[in-house]
């Protein structure tokens, strides 16, 4: 195996480090037989475009049943929500140094997610 020498690893890894953000480059890594790189988890999956292409994905028409676009009654609801429990989702942006304490500008559980989650009512205070 080639041995990759630092000059090239710190010239490379900026370029390593964008297509771990964006994506962008992902299919490439596909075509040469090798994962992308990337720092995505479960919440934001990186697609096989060209697989999803062959089996005509994207041409794929739903009614969605069962789903009602009420947009009026959607933002009524959101309003409700913010009204009743938006005081609890004033969480710190930052980490204030505590192990294991909430703050929403994080890899995993941002801010959008734990607002759902205490707006359900799973588990109200507990983030």
């Amino acid at each position: 195996m080639a041995q990759l020498s630092d000059d090239f690893l710190k010239k490379i890894a900026p370029v390593i480090k964008h297509m771990a953000d964006t994506g962008e480059g992902s299919d490439l890594c596909l075509d040469h037989g090798c994962l992308p790189v990337s720092t995505s988890n479960f919440y934001h999956p990186v697609p096989d475009i060209k697989d999803l292409l062959q089996r005509n994905v994207f041409q794929k028409k739903s009614s969605l049943p069962g789903i009602v676009f009420d947009i009026e009654a959607q933002y009524k609801f959101l309003k409700e929500l913010s009204s009743k429990y938006g005081l609890e989702c004033n969480w710190p942006e930052n980490s204030n140094g505590e192990n294991g304490a909430y703050h929403w500008r994080n890899q995993s559980f941002g801010f959008y997610c734990a607002s759902a989650f205490s707006a359900c009512g799973c588990c109200r205070n507990c983030i």
